[in-house]
C-alpha cells in the first residue's frame, strides 16, 4: 500500500512538472519597459482624425516611447505626465500642447513648433530642440539635462525656477527669455560662450536673475 501511494505521488509530481514546462502554461511577469508604447503612430492619427474640431485630444499619462510622430498636428493635445522616451517628434506641431510633468529623454523635437506649449515640471534629458519654435513656451520648474537648444527660438519663453544642466543655447534667440530663479550649470550661451555667474545676461535679451550657485 505504501509503495502504491508513493508511486502515486511521484507520478503526480512528474505530471505537475510537465504541465509547468508546457508553452503557455505560465505567464511571466510583464516588464513595464518591455510592454512597449500604449499607442502606435496609426492609432494616434486615428484619434486625431476622430476628434471634433476645437475639442482637445486627451493623451494624458500615455506611453508613447519610441513612437514615430513626425510631422503630426498635435496642437493643443493634452500630454500631461506622458512618457516620450525616444519619441520622434521632428517637425511636429505642438502649438499650445500641455506636456506638464511629462518625461522626455532622447526625444527628437528638431524643427518642431511648441509655441505656447506647457512643459511646467517636465523632465527633459538629451532632448533635441534644434531649430525648434519655443516662443512663449513654459519650462518653469522643469528638470533639463544635456539638452540641445541650438538655433531654437526661445523668445518670451519661461524657464523660471527650472534646473538646467548642460544645456546648449548656441545661436538660439533668447530675447525676453525668463531665467528668474533658474539653476544654471555648464550652460553654453547663444554666442558660444560658457555661462558664469558674472555673465551679462542682458546682452542676450534675457530677463530675470538666475539662482545663485
Amino acid at each position: 500500500m505504501k509503495e502504491r501511494l508513493s508511486a502515486h505521488w511521484r507520478d503526480a509530481a512528474l505530471l505537475l512538472i510537465v504541465l509547468l514546462l508546457l508553452p503557455g502554461q505560465m505567464t511571466p511577469p510583464v516588464d513595464a519597459q518591455a510592454a512597449g508604447p500604449d499607442l502606435t503612430r496609426k492609432e494616434v492619427i486615428q484619434i486625431l482624425a476622430n476628434t471634433l474640431i476645437g475639442q482637445r485630444v486627451r493623451l494624458r499619462g500615455v506611453n508613447l516611447n519610441g513612437v514615430d510622430l513626425r510631422g503630426l498636428d498635435l496642437s493643443l493635445v493634452d500630454l500631461r505626465a506622458s512618457s516620450l522616451v525616444g519619441t520622434d517628434l521632428r517637425d511636429a506641431d505642438l502649438n499650445g500642447a500641455n506636456l506638464s510633468g511629462a518625461v522626455l529623454a532622447q526625444t527628437n523635437l528638431v524643427g518642431a513648433d511648441l509655441t505656447g506649449a506647457n512643459l511646467n515640471g517636465a523632465s527633459l534629458t538629451l532632448v533635441q530642440f534644434l531649430n525648434a519654435n519655443l516662443n512663449s513656451a513654459d519650462f518653469s520648474n522643469a528638470e533639463i539635462n544635456q539638452t540641445n537648444f541650438t538655433s531654437a527660438d526661445l523668445n518670451n519663453a519661461n524657464l523660471s525656477s527650472a534646473t538646467l544642466d548642460g544645456a546648449d543655447f548656441t545661436n538660439a534667440n533668447m530675447t525676453l527669455t525668463r531665467l528668474t530663479g533658474t539653476k544654471l550649470k555648464d550652460i553654453t550661451m547663444p554666442d558660444g560662450a560658457a555661462y558664469t555667474p558674472t555673465t551679462n545676461l542682458n546682452q542676450y535679451g534675457i530677463i530675470g536673475t538666475p539662482a545663485p550657485d
